[in-house]
């Protein structure tokens, strides 16, 4: 079953207003009205202008923050990197270095006039864990009396000779030759004029 719907009144129904109102001035359908939520009263009092103070966020204080620490943390980070390149990396290349250049355990060399004829050169080495002294005296190669002198012979071929020094031990008024190796043990070699006598 369909329903008739009546047709809607328009509340804008030009023959309605013609009929309710006379029209006497026609301008005035088409005069403007203010809307009254956006009228100004002027009461003739000065306004002050608006002040807007800007207040600093405090996001920005914990992103100095952050960044400072960022930066301090990478200064120290920066510092500890050459400390330990300094103290030990470089130290650690060097000694690969002359290793590889001059061998390991390398020789210790000591020169003194000892009384076998002049300035003796004396040269330390570790051949493979036995350890010499060798002195050459300096002068004419073709009158050479070198000397060998036999110190110790040890488990590693790495314990080098660490110093060749001097002194008259047994108070005969010769220098004598006194050898220390790098864990502490001490060899004193008698001078009898010519050559060292280990006793």
């Amino acid at each position: 079953m369909q329903r008739h719907i009546p047709a809607r009144a328009s509340r804008f129904r030009p023959d309605a207003i013609t009929e309710s109102i006379p029209i006497t001035d026609e301008d005035s359908l088409y005069r403007v009205r203010t809307n009254t939520s956006v009228r100004r009263y002027n009461s003739g009092v000065a306004l002050e202008p608006t002040r807007v103070k800007e207040v600093p966020q405090s996001g920005n204080s914990i992103v100095s923050f952050g960044f400072v620490m960022t930066v301090i943390g990478l200064l120290l980070m920066s510092l500890f990197f050459a400390i330990v390149i300094v103290s030990w990396i470089i130290p650690a290349l060097q000694k690969w270095h002359d290793d590889n250049t001059y061998g390991f355990p390398r020789t210790t060399h000591a020169s003194r006039d000892v009384g076998h004829g002049g300035i003796s050169d004396f040269t330390g080495i570790n051949l493979h864990g036995y350890l010499y002294v060798i002195e050459i005296e300096e002068g004419d190669p073709t009158k050479l009396n070198p000397h060998i002198y036999f110190l110790v012979h040890v488990s590693s071929n790495l314990t080098p000779i660490t110093s060749i020094t001097f002194a008259d031990e047994n108070n005969d008024g010769k220098l004598d030759m006194i050898v220390q190796t790098e864990d502490g043990t001490i060899f004193t070699f008698y001078n009898d004029g010519t050559q060292f006598k280990k006793q």
